[in-house]
């Protein structure tokens, strides 16, 4: 049974209490990768760190998923950017230990996703790619093949799995088209279909639980940031409808009136969406409502302040607890995720790698 900290939130009321688990982000230095693992409640040495063994790239990924939890928590996927290859390590509590390595087939693996014993792990070198896997006994991977993307030179930035598992989406930054790729009955992915996103440079997105229409049909709804090539306030964050290969937007996109909103986390049961915003050190949150429709929750968009000069990029959410992962700082900033969305300052985790990347929380 994993160590629990239990920590006195200063917003909240003198009898409340919160525990936290555990935060997971990878140290991607070039000379060897780690994963480093954290307690929820702050505090800057880590739990655990254990090496990858392979490397990282020594900057920033430009991606969102660098490392993906198993749904069930026994298994954690860490790319290694800068050797090519995808690591697999098993979860005990706050105990890793690397079971594996698998070679991607391409040179800069950066974001990775899993849904029941498949893997499939996106690359940004040459004109981008998916490779697929399937995890086996000790953690295994078994190669299901290379796909390519729906555009050359994409500029990729996410890979996941619609939630039923029956296909991929990834996002092409350099050409805003939101991916989809069928998967068959042996998790082989077909070829990419482009659907053009309703904004410019979609980044990190997430899958809201499923809504159904009037007549009992399920609808996935897929949040998706836009970040417009860093233009200042000009970011977005939109809905899409997801059935099948179609990807259609489900209600205008909505103005972060932040810069460079790029990664995207759900909360509470998906009733809240945050984007972090790189450009301005604020996180912006969103209501969003069953039709799709999004509303920011402050008019100014800044939700959360992660501190001057912090760049957060990668953000997950565990329970009501938002993690903020601040490049720019090297640091973990986490915020209590209140019932009406807004976000109140908690504690603050310090002292990462200076190119830390990918953030899991549970």
């Amino acid at each position: 049974m994993r160590t629990m900290l239990v920590l006195i939130l200063a917003a909240a009321l003198p009898s409340a209490a919160r525990a936290h688990g555990r935060v997971y982000t990878e140290s991607n230095a070039a000379d060897g990768n780690e994963v480093l693992v954290f307690d929820g409640g702050g505090g800057a040495t880590p739990i655990a760190r254990v090496a990858t063994g392979g490397r990282g790239a020594g900057a920033g990924l430009g991606s969102q998923a660098a490392l993906a939890l198993s749904d069930d928590g026994r298994w954690l996927f860490a790319v290694n950017a800068g050797s090519g290859d995808v690591s697999v390590l098993s979860v005990h509590g706050g105990a890793l230990r690397l079971l594996t390595r698998a070679a991607t087939g391409g040179s800069m693996p950066i974001s990775v996703a899993v849904h029941g014993d498949l893997v499939y792990v996106l690359d940004a070198g040459g004109d981008g790619d998916v490779s697929g896997f399937r995890l086996g006994a000790g953690g295994a991977l078994t190669p299901l093949g290379r796909h390519a993307l729906a555009n050359a030179a994409a500029g990729p930035a996410q890979v996941a799995f619609s939630p039923a598992g029956d296909s991929l989406v990834v996002t092409e930054k350099a050409t805003s088209c939101i991916d989809t790729l069928p998967l068959d009955a042996d998790g082989r992915a077909g070829a990419a279909s482009c659907h053009p996103s309703a904004g410019q440079t979609p980044f990190g997105f997430a899958f809201a639980p499923p809504e159904w229409d009037w007549f009992g049909n399920r609808y996935d709804r897929l949040i998706v940031s836009e970040a417009f090539g860093g233009a200042a306030g000009a970011s977005t964050v939109s809905s899409y409808l997801v059935a099948g290969d179609a990807v259609d937007a489900l209600a205008p996109a909505v103005r972060s009136e932040q810069t460079a909103a790029c990664w995207i986390a759900l909360a509470h049961g998906g009733r809240y969406v945050y984007t972090t915003d790189a450009g301005s050190d604020a996180v912006t949150g969103y209501r969003l409502h069953a039709d799709g429709a999004l509303r920011l929750l402050r008019a100014d968009g800044k939700s959360g302040d992660t501190g001057a000069g912090s760049h957060p990029i990668d953000a997950a959410v565990d329970g009501s607890a938002l993690y903020v992962l601040a490049s720019g700082t090297h640091a973990i900033v986490s915020f209590r995720v209140r019932g009406d969305g807004s976000l109140a300052a908690a504690a603050t985790i310090t002292g990462l790698p200076p190119f830390a990347a990918g953030l899991v929380a549970r």
